[in-house]
């Protein structure tokens, strides 16, 4: 389980979604907790902003 966790902390998750693409920022929606939970465990920063409708 560790292992699993560490994969989607590095080589697997964020980071490498961002530098795979290119990109500086990872969008998504606001409760998307899997999302925030992966962010919190690799020490990367989350943002929520509001957006109405």
């Amino acid at each position: 389980m560790l292992a699993r966790e560490v994969h989607w902390m590095g080589e697997g998750g964020i980071e490498a979604a961002l530098s795979r693409n290119r990109c500086d920022v990872l969008i998504s929606q606001t409760l998307c907790v899997t999302l925030q939970i992966f962010a919190a465990k690799a020490g990367s920063l989350v943002i929520s902003v509001p957006v109405g409708v």
